[in-house]
């Protein structure tokens, strides 16, 4: 009788585990309704030029409209923005963080993900990525060399070890 009862034991490894094989199904899916969903759509804004000077092309011809194309991607907006949280509770649980608020700047809406910040010019904080001589600390350690003694940012100086 006492070989019919078996007992299992989880261990948080195990449970971990399956949370991370379902989270890895759940991400996959989301992706794929993404790839099935999403498509580059151009978008015309057409804008009053005042700087057309009549008698000219931009005046006559074009009748003082500029015309600005954008090229967005549509159709997966709140898949996209499932695929973040599931990154970031996958990022938690494995250990590591992704940090979305030091300086980044997602490319075209991924801001409206929680993929970064949205850029602006007229921004007080300066980006990290477009400075001219970025700060030590944000530089990879493959990208530094050494020379005497003092660290060099090689890829930046032109200066090769």
């Amino acid at each position: 009788a006492c070989r019919r009862v078996s007992t299992s034991v989880r261990t948080k490894a195990d449970m971990l585990g399956d949370l991370m094989k379902e989270l890895d199904r759940e991400i996959e899916e989301c992706e794929d309704r993404i790839k099935r969903n999403e498509k580059w759509v151009v978008k015309e804004e057409k804008i009053a030029d005042g700087l057309a000077e009549r008698g000219t092309v931009e005046a006559d011809g074009f009748g003082g409209i500029e015309v600005k194309k954008t090229t967005i991607l549509v159709g997966a907006e709140e898949d996209r923005k499932l695929l973040n949280s599931l990154l970031m509770k996958k990022s938690q649980l494995s250990g590591s963080s992704i940090d979305v608020t030091k300086g980044n700047i997602g490319f075209g809406n991924a801001h409206e993900y929680g993929l970064g910040q949205k850029f602006s010019s007229s921004s007080e904080e300066k980006n990290y990525r477009f400075a001219e001589i970025p700060s030590d600390d944000l530089v990879p350690d493959t990208v530094k060399s050494r020379k005497n003694g003092l660290v060099k940012n090689a890829a930046y100086s032109g200066i090769s070890s």
